[in-house]
């Protein structure tokens, strides 16, 4: 029986809970995708600064449609982020290249 993306969104937290229970207080959903070849949805969490996802933070979970998890893997938190002193203006960054 292949189920709704709401209820493989709860199995794929309900599965990080038991060994991550902190992770949804450090991550924001970044995206859903859907795996057609292998027929599952892989729900993938990051670590947000400025509203900028951080690289290698996060996880992601992988269901089959029938709400089995098949692929999990946890990247962590950034503990120590370092912001530059100054940041250059979006429109002016592309001006100068």
């Amino acid at each position: 029986m292949v189920l709704a993306e709401k209820s493989l969104h709860e199995r794929a937290l309900q599965y990080v809970m038991v060994y991550y229970p902190e992770a949804l207080d450090n991550f924001i959903l970044e995206k859903i995708s859907v795996n057609n070849d292998k027929k599952s949805m892989q729900f993938t969490y990051v670590q947000q600064l400025l509203n900028l996802p951080l690289p290698r933070t996060g996880f992601f979970v992988e269901t089959a449609l029938e709400g089995e998890v098949i692929h999990f893997h946890y990247y962590g938190v950034a503990k120590e982020i370092t912001l530059p002193e100054n940041l250059l203006a979006k429109e002016l960054g592309w001006k100068n290249a």
